[in-house]
């Protein structure tokens, strides 16, 4: 089958076979340092084009280019919800649209004005190995309207700025069955929670995976901002961060399955969150879960870890729900001190609690206080669990994380990852 290259010299004959049949996928460059680069090649290495944008315009689903070591301005988005540079075709899920920076070689991109640099309005386009500098933009990386996107293996710098206003690393909005995985997001800070690392955002986002990620040094870690229905958050290393997870605040409903995290920092639910799992996480904080806005309920919590250094831990907190609509399960948890169950504040009927009196009404039933962290673990370095801690969980097996080590490695993340 001939390659869209030759295809130019085909008879009309000729062409119209070739494409009644699937064309094939092509490998395509880009190298704005090779002094032959033009976007008038064929995107050959030999002659590879000059433009990332250019290669947006080109290819097809299953197509793939690779980027070539360094920084490409790829100019300006035209509006807040489209990248600089994004796929002008959509891929499928046999064949998606691939960029991807050349193994080994540092790849950064650059906006001259607008909002976010990189991403896709349409389906099935994976971004990987990039770098993005955010300098004076309000977002990095956006997908929006377009299912089945990755983004992985990337390093998005953040920056500050003095505004209220939608600030985000990467942004998934209106974008379901999206995989964000292995990236580094840091520095994105603003005057609150908006100012995100990841946000996730607005009605038809749901079954996103936001997986084996490092998020430091932002206003929020995550935000999943307005009906995230069953998003996933796991195996990601949150620090850093004024807050480390940050839920809906916009209605409902909003449901999230947080696992195998460490966060330094707490997790705060908020508006129109039902039955939201949070398990089998480190907690590095001296608290674990609060829920701040209306209708946070049958929260189910158990096999976490929490390491405070303090004389107490705000294990559960729930501002506008009593316990008996906050809480559907909560058990098999170990602190380092004595928890505390708070509910209702903003009710006529505030119950706060002790351990003692919340094992009265059925949770927490076979969780654990212990002294210090080194009754848990073998060291805080290896983070190996203690033998009596393999089996102390719900299900007969180990509390916490199920590798701390391997998500406490920065090693495994950005683009210069080793990757499995």
């Amino acid at each position: 089958m001939l390659s869209r290259t030759i295809m130019h010299g085909l008879s009309l004959t000729a062409l119209a076979f070739v494409l009644s049949r699937p064309l094939p996928a092509e490998t395509y460059y880009v190298d704005q340092s090779n002094p032959h680069s033009s976007d008038n090649n064929a995107g050959t290495e030999a002659l590879p084009w000059k433009t990332i944008n250019h290669a947006a315009t080109v290819l097809r689903a299953g197509d793939t280019v690779l980027i070539k070591e360094g920084t490409y301005d790829v100019g300006a988005s035209t509006g807040w919800a489209d990248p600089a540079v994004g796929p002008s075709h959509a891929g499928t899920a046999e064949e998606p649209i691939t960029f991807k920076a050349c193994p080994g070689q540092k790849v950064t991109i650059t906006t001259s004005g607008g909002q976010a640099a990189i991403g896709s309005g349409r389906d099935y386009a994976v971004w990987d190995g990039f770098i993005v500098d955010m300098t004076d933009r309000l977002k990095g990386i956006i997908i929006y309207g377009a299912k089945g996107c990755v983004v992985r293996y990337c390093e998005v710098i953040g920056n500050h700025l003095p505004t209220g206003d939608n600030h985000d690393g990467i942004r998934i909005e209106r974008a379901p069955d999206c995989r964000i995985h292995h990236n580094v997001i840091h520095g994105v800070k603003g005057n609150g929670p908006n100012s995100a690392g990841i946000k996730v955002y607005s009605k038809g986002v749901k079954n996103v995976i936001v997986e084996d990620n490092y998020i430091y040094d932002n206003t929020a870690g995550a935000f999943d901002k307005d009906f995230g229905v069953q998003n996933t958050y796991r195996r990601n290393y949150f620090t850093g961060n004024r807050t480390q997870f940050y839920g809906n605040n916009q209605g409902g409903p909003a449901r999230y399955y947080i696992y195998d995290n460490v966060f330094d920092g707490r997790i705060e639910l908020h508006a129109g969150n039902t039955a939201t799992e949070i398990h089998d996480n480190l907690f590095r904080s001296n608290s674990l879960a609060g829920a701040w806005a209306g209708g946070v309920t049958d929260t189910k919590i158990w096999n976490n870890i929490v390491i405070s250094k303090a004389r107490s831990v705000a294990a559960c907190q729930n501002k506008k729900q009593e316990l008996s609509s906050a809480l559907a399960y909560m058990d098999y948890n170990v602190y380092d001190a004595r928890p505390t169950y708070d509910f209702g504040e903003y009710t006529s009927n505030r119950q706060r609690l002790t351990l003692g009196q919340i094992q009265s009404e059925g949770f927490e039933e076979n969780s654990h206080v212990v002294a210090s962290a080194a009754d848990v673990f073998e060291d805080e370095s290896s983070y190996r669990l203690l033998p009596r801690w393999m089996t102390a969980a719900r299900n007969g097996d180990a509390v916490g994380p199920e590798d701390t080590a391997k998500v406490l490695d920065v090693r495994r993340y950005g683009p210069t990852a080793i990757r499995p």
